[in-house]
Parts: C-alpha cells; structure tokens; sequence
C-alpha cells in the first residue's frame, strides 16, 4: 500500500528492561522516506467529514512543518507506517464540527480512513509528540486484539474507572504514582495509551530515566512496546532506542557544522529545579537572548514595543565536581524586550543553563526568550 503524506497549505503527503540498544538494520526503510516519494505542495483549505483544517500561510511554515513530520516519522519503519496510516494533513488550524465535541485541536485520528490531521504551530517538539499520540489511536483501533488490556488495567490503581472529564493540566508527582503521564490521560483508555505512547516513542531514553521509573507506567509501557511489536517485528525497545540515538547523532552534527545558530526559541520554566538547558559551550563563544513576547518571532525590520521579562532569570552553570554546588550563576539577566537583548561572552568551557528563581510577579511561571548563538571560541 502506497502512503500518501501531505502539508497544508497541503503537502499531499518484552519484559525486559528500557535497556539495550541493538544494531541497526540498513535493510529497513524509513517511514520518512515516504514524503519524498508522495509530496505534491498544494495551496488549499480543507474541511472533510466534520473536520476543518486551515491552510499554513507561507513556503516557510510548509518547510519547517515538512521537516517535523519528517523527524515523527523517521522513529518508524516505512513497513510499520503503511499498516496504519495512508494521509497526513497539517494546517494552521483544526477543527472538529461534530455535536458536543471541543472546537480547538492540536491532533485527530480518524479511523475510517486512516487519517491524521495535525495542527502546526511551529514547535516541532510539541508538534511531534502529537504525531505521536495521534497514530497511537490508529494502532489501537487496527491492533486492539493485539492489546494486553488486562495487564494494562491491572497497572491502575485498585477501583480506578477513567473519568471521561478533560483536564489538561501538567503531570504531577501523584498522577505519575498513579500511573498516569498527565491528567487527560485519566479520559479514557484511548487516551491514556495514546499519552503514554507520545512521551514513550518521542524519546524513549528521556523516558526510561524519568516518567518511565514509576512502577505502574513502567508496566503500561511494557505492554505498549509489546503492542507495536504485535504489528510489526522489528518495533522493539531497541529499535526505539536505535532511532533516537540517529537523531541526536544527525542534531549533533548539524550543531557543530553551524558557525552561528539564531532566532532558537527557549522556554524558562520556574518548575525546572536544574534550570532550561542553553547548551555546551567552549572559551570564547557567545550567546545573546532576546525576550520573546507571546509566540512571535522577533523582527529586525519592525519595531515592537513588547512587555519586560521578568527580573528573576540567571544564567548559570552547571557543576564541573561534585564539590560545587548544583549551579554556579554566571550573570544576571536584566529584565529585556525582543529589542532590548543580553549578550554574555563565555569566559571558560561549561554547560549553561538558565534558572528562574526568587519571587515572580504573579503568575508568571515561564518566560520564553530567542537565543543567538556565535560559536567563535577556542577548541
């Protein structure tokens, strides 16, 4: 079966531990190979079977949004994806008309045709832990004999019933006891699978060291591996860990071939007791910040009068031995517009981070900032 991939504006497009890593297999074609093959670039709005989607609004969007469903994709083999997947749209917009449903979406799976409709945002982070999400509905729904649901139930809380209520807040320490990796994913079993397999296949290492070390999520993973296993052979532990391992091997090396990186985006979170991590850098580079104000990208070209970043943001490094403490701050950074930037020169190697501490204005949990990055120091 051929799988048709496509953008808007639209581009037609087990018991063992999260341990070991296996060899790669050459012979297997990437499900991301399959948006080279099908792609036609088409300037439409759709709106099909209740569903409604918004076309991108430049080649910019188009590209970047290609790029991200090229990075979902590239976890799966080519074999996987056709077995329950034939389209992709991604627009701007997403709606669903159907009586009682909410309007806004960032994903939908729709099952008579083996259709995903994703919202682009142009966080690709975000956006593919939807893409993952949303074809966990799909194998679900073609799979569903394939699924151990009384192993998956059994790892709830005694009693539990799921509530059929959205809730989406964060993940708390009490939830992730429970067994669950946010609270939508208490909706449904649907829902709970499809969240789990988002923060489980993104990144399935991030996972093994943090939700994936609570006992009953840790069952609940098992039985979802075992489940992609079922469809296909080759989606084990290891080959999702072979997967991620590609891509931070493909990011590394794009890194260190940019002499410069600009206009990267970054959120600071009050919540991060080590603080957002800025990167690695040698003697001699240089980082600027620009204040981000909402999800607007800065302009040079428009003067923008946008609201200070709150006075509470250190820029810090991380311990080099075990007898510093956690984080050294280097700077304090000044409260900053998108037009008004700080600028630090890197006085020795260290790993950088930046920490939001001390007492916010009210509400203010995150701030999100652009980062320049001149890599120009000393090797």
């Amino acid at each position: 079966m051929r799988v048709r991939l496509r953008l808007a504006m639209f581009i037609l497009m087990s018991a063992c531990p999260l341990g070991f890593l296996a060899c790669a297999d050459e012979a297997i074609e990437r499900a991301d190979s399959l948006v080279g093959k099908s792609v036609v670039v088409q300037n439409v709005y759709r709106s099909s079977g209740g569903v409604t989607i918004t076309k991108l609004q430049s080649g910019e969007e188009v590209e970047a949004a290609r790029k991200a469903l090229q990075a979902a994709l590239r976890k799966y083999p080519a074999s996987f994806i056709s077995r329950v997947l034939n389209t992709v749209y991604v627009g701007s917009e997403l709606r669903r008309t159907d009586v009682g449903e909410k309007e806004n979406w960032g994903g939908l799976y729709r099952y008579q045709d083996k259709t995903i409709f994703l919202k682009f945002t142009g966080d690709a982070l975000q956006f593919e832990g939807v893409f993952h999400h949303e074809l966990a509905h799909g194998i679900y729904c073609a799979f569903q004999t394939c699924f151990d649901e009384d192993a998956w139930l059994a790892a709830n809380p005694p009693g539990f019933q799921y509530t059929g209520v959205i809730d989406a807040g964060p993940p708390t320490l009490e939830l992730l006891q429970q067994g669950f990796v946010r609270p939508y994913a208490r909706f449904s079993l649907h829902e709970d699978i499809a969240c789990l397999a988002e923060n489980l296949i993104g990144d399935i290492d991030d996972f093994s060291k943090g939700m994936g070390r609570f006992g009953r999520i840790d069952r609940k993973a098992r039985v979802l591996v075992a489940l992609y296993k079922a469809v296909d052979p080759v989606m084990t532990v290891s080959y999702f860990r072979l997967q991620q391992a590609t891509a931070a091997r493909i990011a590394d090396a794009a890194s260190a071939s940019a002499g410069e990186e600009r206009g990267r985006p970054l959120c600071v979170l009050a919540q991060s007791e080590r603080g957002t991590f800025l990167g690695n850098f040698k003697e001699g580079d240089r980082v600027t910040l620009f204040y981000r104000d909402g999800d607007k990208p800065r302009s040079r070209t428009t003067l923008t009068f946008a609201s200070e970043s709150p006075p509470n943001i250190a820029l810090c490094r991380r311990r080099k031995v075990r007898s510093e403490p956690e984080l050294t701050v280097l700077a304090t950074v000044p409260s900053l517009t998108r037009e008004r930037p700080f600028t630090y020169t890197f006085s020795e190697a260290c790993a950088a981070v930046l920490k939001m501490g001390g007492e916010a204005p009210v509400a203010v949990d995150k701030v999100k900032f652009e980062v320049q990055v001149d890599r120009s120091g000393r090797h």
